[in-house]
């Protein structure tokens, strides 16, 4: 069992392309060492993912989520330390949900999209975005992991990183948050 453990002292991170992001600090608990999320090279063998929070002075687990915890581990095997430029966090998305790989140009055709109205659970995935004609006005997408907390991929070629919406609508200066559901 892999234990993702999430700070509330924030880190500032930069992507590939140069961007400039505030996150969680993540840390993971696997063969009995501690050590940054990001450092750790191979996830092989694994049996399960949970999440705690550190929240003041006690740990929080996160609730179980089927799919967002078969992702990650898909993620964490398959594309984690491998700057796969073709994997986003749009692709996270469609993985954690089954859909298949298609470009975020053609989001409306894969998910149903609402306005986000502060109403979300565990496992729900919001896109960040500037109204626009395009879907070039696409910036994020992230999956909702509970106590205010997203997990998603950062950039082409990005590793996993947890984050609030606050703090992901800021960094990817998008104006707007739409609540996705993939169609059947």
């Amino acid at each position: 069992m892999l234990t993702i453990f999430v700070s509330l002292k924030k880190q500032k991170i930069i992507t590939d392309d140069g961007s400039r992001m505030k996150v969680r600090r993540a840390y993971v608990r696997h063969a009995k060492k501690l050590g940054f999320l990001q450092e750790q090279e191979v996830f092989k063998d694994l049996s399960g993912v949970r999440i705690v929070v550190k929240e003041w002075f006690k740990l929080k687990r996160l609730p179980k989520h089927e799919k967002l915890e078969k992702g990650i581990i898909k993620f964490l095997q398959e594309y984690h330390a491998k700057q796969n430029i073709k994997f986003d966090c749009y692709a996270f998305a469609n993985l954690v949900h089954g859909v298949e790989a298609h470009p975020c140009c053609y989001l409306h055709k894969f998910w149903d999209t609402r306005t986000y109205e502060g109403q979300i659970e565990v496992g729900d995935t919001v896109f960040l975005v500037t109204p626009g004609k395009e879907m070039s006005d696409f910036h994020h997408a992230a999956l909702y992991v509970g106590r205010g907390l997203y997990v998603s991929v950062y950039g082409a070629g990005g590793d996993l990183e947890i984050s609030t919406l606050p703090d992901m609508k800021k960094s990817y200066k998008a104006k707007q948050v739409l609540l996705g559901v993939p169609y059947p």
